[in-house]
């Protein structure tokens, strides 16, 4: 991220974690030590580790690689250059995440997104360090930008990072759309396209028992429609009340954070081996 990028995410987080704080969602959290922990360390090692780490790979090779290829494809229109980046990065990261909750590796460097008892902002960037290692939408997005559509980013990284931090936000800022029948139309909309609070938490839902929850289903990151394209979507409107792992041995932070290289002394649990 450059320094606009930051920028943004800063400022969407302190906007959707103010109201968190003044509602008293963290001073009557029932998050421990050790979710607050990954949570601040995520986010951190995303924004000053893998970002640019990523970055400056990605751009290293393919300019000592495919240099004729560097801003290969500057001219095209903006609305084109979207396009683009929507439709290879958004989408490879849905199929990225799908596989996280199938292949029994990327589970387990991903389950500590899921193994917070609550939503909230902290939540965005809460994974395992394998997980944004090896992602493969973090390494298209480079190389998309290398290939001139680098002008476009601003842009996308702003409106995505307002859909994925909304949606796990404790603000429920869909609620009202589905009060109010004059606003039916636009919740219909918003919700076949993108990510919502309502779409999001039931993916975050503790158990599918629940007739609400969808936790091997809804996931989308920017785009909700892939989801419906791809026949894994849940529409409910409503909330679940119980979040996390339907059997959580509570692992320490550093095992959730470092697996496989630390594994969790609890012997009960999917990381201890």
């Amino acid at each position: 991220m450059d320094i606009p990028e930051y920028a943004v995410v800063i400022s969407l987080v302190i906007l959707f974690g103010l109201p968190e704080v003044l509602r008293g969602y963290l001073k009557n959290s029932r998050r421990n030590k050790h979710d607050l922990i990954l949570e601040v360390s995520t986010f951190l090692l995303f924004a000053f580790v893998y970002y640019p780490a990523i970055g400056f790979l990605v751009t290293g090779a393919m300019s000592a690689a495919t240099p004729q290829l560097q801003d290969r494809f500057a001219a095209l229109p903006l609305w084109t250059m979207f396009l683009i980046v929507l439709v290879v990065e958004d989408n490879a990261n849905y199929w990225y995440h799908r596989a996280s909750h199938t292949v029994p590796l990327l589970w387990k460097v991903h389950r500590c997104h899921h193994a917070s008892p609550e939503m909230g902002v902290g939540l965005i960037y809460r994974n395992g360090v394998l997980y944004y290692a090896i992602m493969p939408s973090l390494y298209l997005l480079f190389i998309m930008a290398y290939l001139g559509l680098w002008k476009i980013m601003p842009l996308y990284a702003s409106l995505k990072m307002l859909v994925v931090i909304g949606a796990h936000a404790e603000v429920r800022w869909d609620r009202p759309l589905y009060k109010y029948k004059v606003l039916a139309p636009l919740a219909w909309l918003l919700e076949h396209t993108i990510s919502t609070p309502a779409t999001h938490y039931a993916h975050h839902g503790a158990s599918e028992a629940d007739g609400i929850s969808n936790p091997n289903g809804n996931f989308g990151n920017f785009l909700f429609f892939w989801d419906l394209l791809y026949g894994t979507g849940r529409i409910t409107r409503r909330y679940p009340t119980v979040f996390g792992l339907e059997h959580d041995p509570k692992d320490p932070w550093y095992a959730q954070l470092f697996y496989p290289v630390v594994k969790s002394p609890r012997e009960d649990s999917e990381l201890a081996n």
